[in-house]
C-alpha cells in the first residue's frame, strides 16, 4: 500500500520505492529529465521542433489542415510540472491549458507551411481555438485582430517559414 502522506499528490515507484514527486525539487527531477529531452519532428510537414522554449518543455506537435492543405504545424511548450503530472496525453492536454501556481504559462509555436493572407490565417487560427476556449466569443475576435494587425504590418502575408508564438498566461495572450 502507499503512505498515506502519497494518496493525493504525484509519485512514481522505482526498485519498489514510491517517491514522492512533490517533495522533490522540479530543478533536481528537470536535471535527471533535461539530457534525454528531444526535438520533435512533426511528421507530415517535416518542421522540428525544439525541445524546450523560454523555460517551458515540449508537450507536443500537430499540424492544422484545412481541406487537404496543410496550413500551419504547431508545438504547445508547457511547465515542467505538466509534464510530470500527465497519467496521459488528454490530461496532458487539460493540464497544459490549466493556469495555477505551478503551471502559470503555456506558449504555443506556430510555423506556416502554405503561404496565406493574413485574414485567412487568423480565421484560421481562431476557428481552431474557439472550440477549446471557454472564455469570452470578444476574446477569440480580439485574438484575430491581433493577428490581422501584425501580419498587415509584416506585408500582410503569412508566408512559409512564418512564425507565430503564442504566450498563453491566466492574463492573457501575447502574440510574437
Amino acid at each position: 500500500p502507499r503512505p498515506a502522506s502519497l494518496n493525493d499528490g504525484p509519485s512514481v515507484e522505482i526498485n519498489d520505492e514510491v517517491i514522492d514527486l512533490d517533495a522533490l525539487s522540479d530543478s533536481l527531477v528537470l536535471e535527471d529529465v533535461l539530457p534525454r529531452l528531444e526535438s520533435i519532428r512533426e511528421y507530415s510537414t517535416g518542421i522540428t521542433f525544439v525541445p524546450h522554449l523560454n523555460g517551458l518543455y515540449l508537450v507536443g506537435a500537430g499540424v492544422r489542415k484545412k481541406s487537404i492543405v496543410k496550413v500551419y504545424a504547431v508545438a504547445m511548450y508547457s511547465s515542467p510540472t505538466v509534464l510530470l503530472s500527465a497519467t496521459s496525453s488528454s490530461s496532458l492536454g487539460i493540464a497544459a491549458r490549466t493556469f495555477s501556481d505551478s503551471n502559470n504559462a503555456t506558449t504555443f509555436q506556430l510555423e506556416m507551411v502554405y503561404s496565406v493572407s493574413a485574414e485567412k490565417i487568423a480565421s484560421a487560427i481562431a476557428e481552431s481555438v474557439r472550440p477549446r476556449y471557454q472564455g469570452s466569443p470578444s476574446n477569440i475576435s480580439e485574438l484575430e485582430s491581433l493577428i490581422i494587425k501584425g501580419v498587415n504590418e509584416f506585408g500582410g502575408q503569412a508566408y512559409k517559414g512564418t512564425t507565430f508564438q503564442f504566450e498563453c498566461t491566466s492574463q492573457g495572450v501575447l502574440v510574437t
